[in-house]
């Protein structure tokens, strides 16, 4: 209420002074009039002070110290700074304030307002200081933290190429064994045949020299025969009871089984068979394999390396003459695979499968053998099997009981759609090229090869 009224009273003045400034000639205010004036602003900067209106209750309280010079006013103004938060000034205008007042009363409460001020600023310089030093430490932290991570991640993409590199060193030794698998088998085919050639050999000059013996043989006893036939020139011999006579018509006239008749051959040694004579033959052939194959490992389409091991069998009949290797043989044969998953980053197991075969071989089995086959492969991730048909060619060597073969074979069809493509497996479309190296025994009614 009191300040209602001292708003009045200040309108009041203001309005008794303005008409009289205007009736005539610009007339200098007197001192009552600027004292008016002063209260009027004094109360107008208090009540911006008290509504926090800093910057403003500044201005005014100076104003007031320009009309009416109190160092009130200034000490005023100095406080609205400094709640205002610019501290500068509000220490320019305290120490302003000391300059014109004379109190040891303001003299000390203006020191002590601007040894709080100094205090505040020199906190504040403190907390820039600390606070511009935590933002060196931490971009500096963040710095490092960079570069640490920059290295883990070199790191990490030399352990991946160390990685490939290793497994590339190891998919070449494998192929390096499985060559060098394939030379020791082709120096033991090639020993094993010059010894059967040598030992035929020997055989035939055996058999030529026994024909020959045999020739001498015949030779001999025909002039025997002959010499028998002449009648000797001294005293004719004296028969007893025919004896004589009989007795060497027996020697001179009994007959001898000849080299042609099948009893002398067998007792030779000789085959009775018909050399052209048609059989049918049957073998089994129980085998482990291994294969390197290359494979879609990705919706990108990029290829990746994998191994598969397995184990099966085949059986096979073949027709053609005895002693004789036959023309052709039709096999069909089922293995068991397991994948090593070289195709994928990480698979969750290794995946099974199986290999159903078809072929025909030139000829029985030695030799070249042309195949279609099944796959079928159990999925490590709770898919549906995946199914593909590849076409194969193989070269077998077979000396005695073993069984070795080297082929290669290519995709030709499976039954992964593609829509399926953006969420393939680990592995794909199944290999696109695989590399089969098989080992096995035979077991059959004649050998494979002659």
């Amino acid at each position: 209420m009191r300040g209602l009224l001292r708003a009045l009273l200040l309108l009041l003045l203001a309005s008794a002074w303005l008409p009289t400034a205007a009736l005539g000639a610009p007339k200098a205010p007197t001192a009552k009039q600027i004292k008016a004036q002063a209260q009027l602003v004094n109360e107008q900067a208090k009540e911006a002070f008290r509504a926090g209106q800093w910057d403003r209750a500044a201005d005014l309280f100076l104003q007031v110290y320009d009309l009416a010079k109190l160092p009130t006013a200034v000490y005023n103004a100095a406080r609205a700074r400094e709640q205002g938060a610019k501290l500068m000034e509000a220490k320019a205008l305290f120490e302003l304030f000391l300059s014109i007042e004379k109190s040891p009363a303001g003299q000390q409460d203006g020191r002590k307002r601007i040894a709080d001020i100094e205090e505040k600023l020199r906190r504040q310089a403190e907390d820039k200081a600390r606070a511009e030093a935590e933002a060196k430490a931490r971009a500096e932290a963040d710095e490092k933290l960079r570069l640490a991570e920059a290295r883990a991640r070199d790191a990490e993409q030399r352990e991946q190429l160390a990685t490939q590199k290793v497994r590339e060193a190891e998919i070449l030794a494998q192929k390096e064994a499985a060559a060098k698998a394939e030379v020791e088998a082709k120096l033991r085919a090639e020993t094993e045949a010059r010894g059967r050639a040598e030992a035929e050999q020997k055989a035939q000059s055996a058999e030529a020299r026994a024909l020959d013996a045999e020739k001498r043989a015949r030779e001999a006893e025909a002039r025997a025969k002959a010499a028998a036939k002449v009648e000797p020139t001294g005293p004719t011999p004296v028969k007893l009871n025919g004896a004589g006579s009989s007795s060497a018509g027996g020697a001179g006239s009994g007959s001898k089984p000849g080299p042609s008749q099948p009893g002398e051959r067998a007792a030779r040694g000789q085959p009775t068979e018909n050399p052209g004579e048609a059989t049918l033959l049957l073998g089994i052939v129980p085998l482990i394999s291994g294969g390197a194959s290359l494979q879609q490992g990705g919706p990108n389409g990029d290829l990746q390396p994998d191994l598969s091991l397995g184990a099966g069998g085949q059986v096979y009949l073949a027709w053609g003459l005895r002693n004789r290797a036959p023309a052709v043989a039709v096999l069909a044969g089922v293995q068991k695979l397991v994948f090593q998953g070289f195709g994928a980053p990480a698979p969750a197991a290794k995946p099974s499968g199986t290999d159903f075969w078809m072929a025909l071989a030139f000829p029985r089995l030695s030799g070249m053998q042309a195949s279609v086959h099944r796959n079928s492969m159990e999925l490590a991730n709770g898919r549906e099997p995946l199914h593909w048909t590849t076409i194969g060619a193989k070269v077998v060597v077979s000396p005695n009981y073993g069984y070795f073969a080297l082929g290669v074979e290519g995709l030709v069809g499976s039954d992964r759609k593609d829509q399926e493509v953006s969420t393939l497996d680990e592995f794909g479309y199944g290999p696109l090229f695989r590399l089969v190296i098989e080992f096995g025994l035979h077991f059959g009614t004649a050998a494979l090869s002659n």
